[in-house]
């Protein structure tokens, strides 16, 4: 009889199906915003991601070896903490402002491509899409160090796009996505999966960044900042550092790609099966974007190439 229990569904099961779907929807309807994000810690670690990407590495920093002349990657220890500060770092051509629209909650596409290009990435998925800026997701990696088990995280996403951001007196308009790390009470929280540790990130992302005057050419910055949790010796975790900065690399050479996904996704309609939770964004982190540069010399040509 087990093996046939899939085939057994009746209307009144189907029926019992459709009614705990929709109790759940009404259940989500009666989140407030704050019940699903800190604004304040919000904002402040958007600005801390911010600041990391746009400062000058003074003597706190070590600066790691890499083997390509175009990439930097700096990291230090946060107090006595089992918390690095990572940031790895390079220049690249084209319009910023297009990886905010790639980046738009509720399409797995792009989920599917990060998994795609780390080989430590077990699972990445949406758990719920907060607004047309958040989304909650879970996700797995194993360690890739020997002894060291497989970590796993409930994240909040955010994306932003900020126009004239001041740093140090200039200006910058900034984009990209960071994620955090919600608490164990968070509603949507995702338990810990069996044989994982469940880590912590303080705030991690990438920060495309272009200062004012500037043209065709922009800076990306990989960040993370993370407690890995456990029994970790320090010494791991700081061998682990420049291999975490160098990811900035992946992301560069995955420039194209992003483009064909963004293309294909708007040939379908752009249309995402998630409803997010909420309307609008809070209008302390809504985003009061930038007009694009229009496409860039490279871009154009690469236009002109396909045609």
């Amino acid at each position: 009889a087990d093996k046939n229990i899939h085939k057994t569904f009746s209307p009144c099961s189907t029926y019992f199906v459709a009614v705990m779907a929709e109790q759940k929807q009404d259940d989500k309807k009666q989140f407030k915003y704050e019940d699903i994000i800190d604004v304040d810690a919000e904002m402040q670690k958007r600005q801390q991601l911010i600041e990391v990407a746009l400062t000058e590495p003074d003597s706190t920093w070590t600066v790691a070896k890499t083997n390509d002349k175009d990439m930097t990657v700096i990291y230090k220890q946060l107090g006595n903490t089992p918390v690095y500060l990572i940031r790895g770092q390079m220049q690249m051509k084209g319009d910023p402002s297009f990886f905010y629209d790639y980046q738009q909650p509720g399409f797995g596409d792009a989920l599917i491509e990060e998994k795609k290009v780390d080989p430590n990435c077990t699972e990445l998925r949406i758990v719920e899409v907060v607004d047309d800026e958040h989304q909650i997701l879970y996700n797995s990696s194993n360690s890739g160090f020997w002894l060291v088990s497989a970590r796993d995280f409930t994240l909040m996403r955010c994306r932003y796009k900020l126009a004239g951001h001041m740093y140090k007196d200039a200006k910058y308009d900034v984009c990209g996505w960071m994620n955090y790390s919600v608490p164990d009470q968070h509603p949507l929280f995702v338990p810990v999966k069996a044989q994982h540790v469940r880590a912590s990130c303080s705030y991690a992302g990438f920060v495309l960044s272009q200062k004012e005057g500037q043209k065709d050419e922009f800076t990306v910055s990989w960040i993370l900042a993370m407690d890995p949790c456990g029994s970790i010796p320090q010494f791991v975790i700081a061998q682990f550092c420049p291999s975490k900065g160098a990811e900035v690399k992946q992301f560069v050479n995955s420039w194209e790609t992003f483009k064909k996904i963004y293309k294909a996704r708007q040939e379908k309609g752009a249309q995402t099966k998630y409803q997010p939770l909420f309307d609008v964004v809070h209008p302390k982190l809504a985003s009061d974007g930038f007009k694009g540069k229009g496409p860039s010399k490279a871009d154009s040509n690469e236009q002109k190439d396909e045609n």
